[in-house]
């Protein structure tokens, strides 16, 4: 899976899903919130997409929550500071962040 990112022009909102039985991305519906260098983890047959570099050029404390089988996003808690290329880990089914912060 690969959530965002950004081109030349452009902080994105679109997602892909790699299936490795065709070699192929497929598209994905997009983020709620664009935004480039967030940390991806699962927790529990979810994804959560957490922090990174709003379009407004400021570190975010979004959290989003994909659900893969349904192919819709929750909003998460956000984060209590704002973080960009912010690290995970899911231990015990909990998850830990550390970043850069402000």
């Amino acid at each position: 899976y690969v959530f965002g990112g950004s081109n030349k022009d452009r902080i994105l909102n679109s997602c892909e899903r790699y299936d490795p039985s065709t070699d192929t991305w497929q598209d994905i519906n997009n983020l709620p919130t664009p935004r480039e260098s967030p940390t991806v983890t699962s927790l529990r047959g979810r994804i959560h997409i957490i922090g990174g570099l709003g379009v407004d050029g400021k570190w975010s404390r979004t959290t989003e929550v994909y659900d893969i089988e349904r192919d819709t996003y929750n909003k998460g808690a956000e984060l209590k500071n704002a973080a960009i290329h912010p690290q995970a880990v899911v231990l015990k089914k909990r998850y830990i962040s550390n970043s850069s912060s402000r």
